[in-house]
This record gives structure tokens, sequence and C-alpha cells, in this order.
């Protein structure tokens, strides 16, 4: 833009005015701003000049080879970076720092396996240049279009661009990865005055140690001093004992918030460098943090930040460490912003309690909901419940459009009496499909996912009987569960939902059985760690390797076929004491599992305004522990299953449990359960949760990476369990129909578990300490054949035998039967067989013929008998029970070879599968099975 000399020159004038004036102001602010305003400083340098220019931020620069660049991954910080290989090249970036002070420096990348693992860091600081660290680009990089910082380092900076980082490249043709660095000021210098209380500042509250709300355990002495303290005096102690500790509780009169927590101490040689920190807040315990007391000492230093409340027992607390002198001086709380609002309590229904009452579940109240396109209210077409109804206008057959009308928790378990009420007419559906989900068939007290089964046989007519309660059926509905019924659009037309009824029908007497243990005796479960930093397990003082069940079904078949442990995904699948009374009895220990609410299914473990049944849930599980911590059953707590599916949040809870459970059963570890392995679950778990004692992995595909993962990119450094693996996931395959899971044979299913079971578990004896198969019995992967050790109740398969060879060294006495080599002919296949990695089609005509054809082995070459049906395809309301048996299913046996089977393909159009089993006589199974389409 073009200027002239006079007006630059006027522009210069007016320029060093308003540099003087912001200089003043500056130099005012300086003198009365607190340290939540200057830790607030935070500067980020991207790879683009563009967001340096407008934010002022610095300089980024690249050497002159060859690189590579990328402007739209939305992973990516501003979506752009460079990456090179080219070992000479390097990359610069320049803050512009506006204040003097300590500062955190972090860098982002986008990780994978072709970039550098130990790219050097040149740092240049107020302190001279560093050049001892390196990073690893192929772990913990950005992902999900979410950004993630990598701490480098913290590092005395100053105010102005004398300080940079740089990332260079070493030989190997390994890429480095330039994206952004970001500087966080985390210490001012120079504050506060020594030996003096300092000038109040807004929002801040100060406890000293002299505060009423201090406390010390163990030994500690009051020092006085002039200076280098705040107010007059602190307290040390030189005692590593985990009994010495110092707390400040949070008053009952602070508001609730995000507070940035400080803290000062006073400082010197003698101080210890590790001093453990305890922070209960909102969102549970961080104990993973400890303070360098050598140093920074007679300054405010921050730790973090936290959402803090009153009356909720929150407290920050020093550890005495054993590395030197430890000193509780004074912390201060600087408030930031309010909470948000307390989730407001789940409203509370009239729910049946006596023969007779009703419940009523109409269009208009909160528990009815809709999916799918074309749902409108209307008052048009007939008698109704209410003030209107919904009319599906999308009159195409479509099972996705569906309405719900869903119970909140029932009062009185026992059979209820379900009715339906729509208007009727013409243009309505002739057969509605009609879900209910129920109690049927299941036990009051089942493990996770096993507590329901849905009746997917019902269908209504909504051309007749309109404006009046329509008999559905009677059905099983548990205390303290929520169940639903449920109209589809798979039959076309306009299908309505108007009103749902719930009679009861008649109690079911529901007390808690075996209320009292038979066997008492704590046995303590140890982790051993020999010279050679190997991990192992002693229970009661022998050695211990975990040979487990996923699941306590059968708790004596546990023990028949050679294993000595199962896992409970929750407490109350104990049925009070019978399961751990029957396991001890047996010679199983249990580890037993409390199952964490999942992230976003009722509890944002990131939410502070969730604290309350964040606070209830640990509560509840607190007790759990004290009443079954010294049965001689038990031999480890498992926190939560799979609680990774959301945000590492979760885990300052866990770490609160874990804790708890170290102060009140030392006697029993504490194992974190993860959905597979990766690295950046592993460090938030060894970040977050310090008190979890063995981590825990759930695999199948992938069991091969676990122990890269876990120990070598992860950095777990403890022992680890497998508590689940299996053949490989029903979501891990490929597809028929894209809708139905390939899954093997149990033959060559069974082959695969054992070789897991050897190279992965086995193959790992210095960080593995035992594993849970999963799973015993009763549990759905699609199929009801997918991972159950037993069918039928008591019904082996090949899958309980590998894994008891694994075990024991020998298969049983009388081995399942295997089957192999499915494959179907007729309509436009000929000796199709399926392949779990090769997604296909397999479609038929309805009623068309189709032969099913299986090879059968048995080593006793027992006398076998086989039994073929065809069922609906899994869905997943269904998630406790197999697909819906097609009852009239035309076979046509092939006289001259058992091992086939003819059948005409159901009429009906929709997804199907064919099943056969192969029984020996010796109470063993066989399986295998084929999905296929029938077309419209």
């Amino acid at each position: 833009m073009f200027q002239s000399k006079r007006f630059m020159r006027a522009s210069r004038i007016v320029c060093v005015l308003m540099s003087l004036f912001l200089l003043q102001a500056m130099l005012f602010q300086a003198a009365s701003s607190s340290v939540a305003s200057a830790a607030a400083v935070e500067v980020i340098v991207d790879n683009g000049s563009s967001y340096n220019t407008l934010h002022n931020s610095g300089t980024f620069v690249k050497s002159t080879g060859t690189w590579s660049s990328t402007t739209t991954n939305i992973n990516a910080f501003e979506g752009n970076y460079f990456t090179s290989n080219v070992a000479a090249n390097y990359a610069v970036w320049t803050p512009n720092i506006p204040v003097s002070g300590e500062y955190e420096i972090y860098m982002t990348w986008l990780a994978h396996t072709n970039r550098a693992t130990a790219a050097p860091l040149e740092i240049k600081y107020a302190g001279g240049i560093d050049t001892s660290e390196t990073v690893n680009q192929t772990v913990y990089g950005s992902e999900g279009g979410s950004t993630v910082w990598n701490l480098i380092g913290t590092y005395q900076l100053s105010a102005g661009s004398e300080n940079y980082v740089k990332l260079l490249n070493t030989a190997g043709g390994k890429y480095i990865f330039a994206d952004a660095v970001k500087f966080v000021l985390k210490q001012p210098p120079g504050e506060p005055g020594p030996g003096t209380d300092p000038e109040p500042e807004p929002n801040a509250t100060v406890l000293d140690n002299a505060s009423p709300h201090f406390t010390t355990t163990g030994s500690w002495s009051a020092v006085t001093a002039t200076s280098s303290v705040y107010g007059s005096d602190y307290m040390a102690t030189s005692s590593s004992s985990p009994l010495n500790t110092a707390q400040w509780d949070i008053p009952d009169d602070i508001a609730p918030g995000k507070y940035d927590l400080y803290m000062m101490w006073n400082g010197g040689g003698d101080r210890a460098a590790q001093v453990p920190l305890e922070i209960k807040f909102d969102l549970g315990l961080d104990s993973a943090k400890t303070v360098n007391q050598q140093t920074n000492g007679s300054q405010w230093n921050l730790i973090g930040t936290y959402y803090f409340s009153p009356e909720y027992g929150q407290y920050i607390k020093l550890i005495g460490s054993g590395n030197g002198v430890t000193v509780a001086d004074a912390i201060k709380l600087v408030f930031k912003e309010g909470s948000p609002p307390t989730s407001a309590p789940a409203p509370i229904y009239a729910m049946p309690s006596s023969v007779g009452d009703e419940l009523l579940i109409d269009n208009t109240d909160p528990r009815f909901s809709t999916v799918g396109s074309g749902w409108a209210s209307t008052t048009a077409g007939g008698a109704f419940e209410g003030t209107n109804f919904m009319k599906l206008t999308d009159t195409a057959p479509n099972q996705a459009n569906a309405a719900t009308w869903s119970t909140s928790n029932i009062q009185t378990a026992g059979k209820y009496d379900v009715y339906m009420k729509w208007p009727s007419a013409a243009e309505r559906p002739a057969a509605a499909p009609v879900l209910v989900k129920s109690a049927d068939g299941t036990e009051i007290y089942s493990a996770a996912n096993s507590n329901y089964q849905v009746d997917l046989s019902g269908f209504v007519n909504q051309r007749e009987h309109g404006g009046e309660w329509n008999y559905l059926g009677a059905y099983t509905f548990n205390s303290g569960k929520s169940y639903f019924v449920k109209v589809t659009g798979g039959e076309g037309g306009e299908l309505a939902a108007d009103a749902v009824k719930f009679v009861l029908k008649q109690k079911t007497s529901v007390s808690e059985p075996y209320p009292e243990p038979k066997h008492e005796g704590v046995i303590k479960v140890a982790i051993v760690q020999d010279n050679l930093g190997n991990y192992s397990l002693t229970r009661g003082g022998q050695p211990f390797f975990i040979k487990g069940v996923a699941g306590a079904e059968d708790v004596d078949v546990i023990a028949e076929r050679g294993g000595n442990a199962l896992r409970t995904y929750n407490h109350t699948a104990l049925n009070g004491w019978e399961i751990l009374d029957r396991a001890y009895e047996q010679g199983v220990g249990v580890m037993i599992g409390l199952w964490f609410v999942q992230n976003g299914d009722g509890i944002d473990y990131s939410n502070p305004a969730d604290k309350a049944k964040i606070t209830a849930q640990l509560e509840d599980f607190k007790q759990v522990v004290l009443k079954y911590k010294d049965h001689p059953a038990v031999i480890a707590w498992a926190l939560g299953n799979e609680t990774d599916k959301g945000n590492m949040d979760v885990y300052y809870t866990i770490n609160e449990l874990a804790k708890f459970v170290h102060d009140h059963d030392p006697n029993h570890p504490t194992v974190s359960v993860l959905a597979g392995s990766s690295p950046t679950k592993v460090k938030g778990v060894k970040d977050n949760a310090p008190n979890i004692d063995i981590l825990g992995i759930n695999t199948y595909i992938h069991i091969d990476n676990v122990y890269e993962n876990v120990v070598n990119q992860g950095g777990w450094t403890g022992p680890y369990l497998i508590t689940e693996f299996g053949p490989d996931a029903s979501y891990e395959v490929k597809k028929v129909n894209g809708i139905a899971p390939i899954e093997l044979d149990s033959g060559p299913k069974s082959s695969l578990i054992y070789s897991r079971y050897m190279d992965y578990i086995i193959g790992h004896p210095d960080k593995v300490v035992g594993s849970y198969v999963f799973k015993i019995a009763e549990v759905i992967g699609n199929t009801h054949t997918w991972y159950n050790l037993q069918l039928e109740n008591t019904k082996k398969t090949p899958l309980f035998d590998e894994i008891s060879r694994a075990w024991t060294g020998a298969y049983p006495t009388n081995q399942a039967p295997r089957v192999s080599d499915m494959k179907l002919s007729g309509g436009a296949y000929e000796d199709l067989k399926l392949d779990p990695a090769l997604a296909r089609d397999v479609l038929l005509q309805p009623g068309e013929r189709f032969t099913m054809a299986a090879a059968v082995t048995d080593a006793e070459q027992d006398s076998l008998t086989f039994a073929w049906e065809i069922r609906y395809e899994y869905k997943a309301d269904a998630t406790s029970k197999p697909g819906q048996l097609i009852p009239d299913t035309l076979f046509e046996p092939n006289p001259e070879d058992e091992h086939s089977m003819s059948f005409y393909a159901p009429v009906k159009p929709g997804d199907y599968r064919v099943f056969l089993y192969v029984y020996d006589g010796h109470n063993n199974v066989g399986t295998a099975n084929f999905p296929f389409r029938v077309q419209p």
C-alpha cells in the first residue's frame, strides 16, 4: 500500500505516543495482574505463515531440501504440514514470546510407521541450547480431527524472538513431520514478595499451612522463616512414609468452578526432587503429578487446571518423599470460570406397584422416540390416545423407520400384559413388525449384555381395531431395568405410532440369593518382579498364572477343563455370594468387575456437571469392594471394561477407586481393561491412573500387536493381562451382502484360538501374567456360535477343547466334532465357500432350492448326529439372543450323505443364516453357518 513520507512521519509520531501509552498501561497492568492472567499466555507457531501472521505468533522456516506438503488434512493443525525423509533437512519454529518465564513446549504431528522414532530436537532457551530431546513420531499423533499436543519439556524462555525449537532428521530414510509447536507459560518470574503476604488478587483463594483447612498426618515440623516463604512459616518432613501427608481441603465457601491450582514451597538443595501430589477434584483423582522442590522456590508454581466444588470432600495433598526434605507451605486457587449447571436428575415417573396398575406411554411422552425420515404428528385419521399421534409419511418398506416406547426403570418385577393402540385406516400396514424387549428366558442376575431378549415375532394389522387397546402378549420385566416396545416401517404403508400400555399382571418376588458367604479368609495375590524385570503373580505365596474364562455361567467346568480363574463384568453377576463360594470350592479365582457406565451412556466423565453421578457410582463401588474383599476366591478388581471408548478423563475416576482399593484391600491388584492396545490409550492409563497395577487388554484380530503397543510404544512398565481374546471378532471380518459377518467354521476357529494363546500369551512371559478367553457361554457375536465355549447350556465346542489343551498340554478325553469347508450350491452358485477376509454377495430367490454341505471329523470316530436350521440374521436389538428361528423351513435330506442338506429358501425377502450342529453323543457339538439373502 502506498503512503507519503509526511503521512508516514505522522504515523510514526502517533505510533510512538500510542506505544508510550500502551507501555504505561502494560506496566500498570504488570504491577497489578494476577498469575492467572500470566499463566494464560499461549503461543502457537504453525508451519503455515498465514496463521503466524494473523496471530503475530512467530516464524517458521525449513531447510531448502526436498519436502512434501499437504494443506487439507483435518487432523493437522490448520490443515497443513511438511514431511521429509532427507537426512540433512530440518525445520525451525521461532516464537514471539510476550513475557519472560517458564514455558512448557509442546509439538504436534500425525503418527505413521514411516516416521522417525527418535528425531533429534534442538531447543534454544534462556539457559543455552538443549540437544538431549528426541521425538517418536510413529505414535501419539493427532487423529479424529483432534489435535494431540505432546509435551517436550519445560524451559525458561526470554521475552522476544531469541528462542527456537529445531526438528532435525537422521540417516535411514525415515520421515520427519513438521506441523506446529506450542509454548505455554507455566510460571512467570518474581512472584510473590518473599516473607510477606502479597496483596490479595482478584478471584484468588490462598490456603497457607496456617489455614484451618490445612492438616498433616505423620511427622512434620514447623519451620519459621522471614523470607522465601508465604506467611511466616512452613511445614517440613524428611520422612518418606506414605503416612506422612500434608493436605489442604477445599473450603466449603468457594464457588464451584474451574480453577488454576498453584503451589508455593521454600526451595533448596536438600529438598525432595519428586514430591508426589494427590488432587481430588470434580472428575476424580489426579495422582500422577510430582513437584521438584529443589527449584522454583518462594514463587507460585502452576500445577494444573481443575474443577473444584465444595461439599465433595476434595483436597490437594503432598506426600512425603524419600529423596529429600518435603515442604508444605501454601496453595492458591485462581477462579477461571463457573462450573456448568449440575445435570438435571432423570424425571421420576409413576410406575406400577400393585397387580392391575398400568403404565401408559403416549407418543407425546418423553419416553417415546422415532428414528428415520418422514415422521409427522397429526390428528387426522381415526381414534387415538391423547392429543395426536405420529404418522410415517415415507410409505416405502424400510426397517430403519421405527417408533419406540421405552419404559423408565421398572419398579416392580413381574409379568406384564402389553397393549398397543393405533388409529386404523386402509393405507396402514397390514403386518407392521413389532419388537418387544423383555427379561423372558434370562436370569434375574446376569453378566453384562445378558439380561434381556427381544421378541421379533410380533406383527400388528393397523387397518383394523383402531382406537382399541390391542393385546401384544405377556412379558417378564425385572426391577431396575428398562425395556421397550418398537414398531417399524418394514412392511411399508402409513405406519401409525400412538400409545403403548403395560399392565402388571403378576409380581415376581426377588430377594438377594446367597446373602451370606460360606467361605472366609483372604488369600493374597501379589505382583512379583524378578531380577531380570520379568513379572508374575503369586496367590497365597504360590506361583499363579491366570488361565481364565470371561463369564461365570459355568464355574465347575472351568476347573474341570484346567482353568483356574474367571472374570465377571459386574459385581451383580456374583449372585450374592454364590459364584465366589462355588469358585473357591473348585479352586477357581474370581476377578470381580465393577461396571463403570460408558462415557456418553448417561455420564460424561469430562463434565463437572455430572459430578453427582460420578460420585454416586464411585460410592456404590466402594461398598462392593468392602463387601467382597476378604473372600478367598477374589484375585483382582477389574475397574470398568472398555471405559476408554470416549475420552481418558474417566481414568481420574478409575484412579480414585483404584487408590481406595489400595487403601482398603492391599491383598488384590487393580486392573484397568482397554478395548484394544492403542499406545495413546495405554499412555493415558499410565498418566491418569497410576494406581492401576495391571493393564488389561481386550483383543482379537490384533493380538499380535499387543506387546509392541503396550510395552514398546505405550511405555507400560508393569504387567498386563489379556482380558478378552478369541477368534476374529464379528466386527473385524468381512460381510455377506454388506450386513452378515462371515464366521469361521468351528474347526479352523478353534485352531486359531490355540495358536494365539501359545504365540501371544505364553509367548510373552516377561509381561503377561495370564488371560481370559471370551466367553464361556450366553454371548451373541452376531451369532450364538461365534465365541461361546459351550452351547445349549453344557455342550462343549472345539473352542473349549483347544483352550483346555493350551491350559493343560493335552486334549480332553473326548473331543467335540470339527466342522470345516461349509459350502453352498444352488441358484448361481456351485460349491461356494466363504472367506472372512473377502466380502461378497450371496443372493437367492424366494423358494429357491439350495444345498449346504460340510466336512466333519471326530477324533474318537463317534456316531454323529446332524441338525440343520435357518434363522433370521441377527438384529442389533437382540443382543442376548440369537436370530429368530424360521419354524416353517422346508428341508430335503440327502440319504446318501448326512454331511449335506437341501433347503428351499424362505419366501419372505430378507437376510438369513443357515446353521449346522454336529453332536457326538458325549455332550459335545461342532458348528458352522452360512449367511444369505432372499431377494424381493
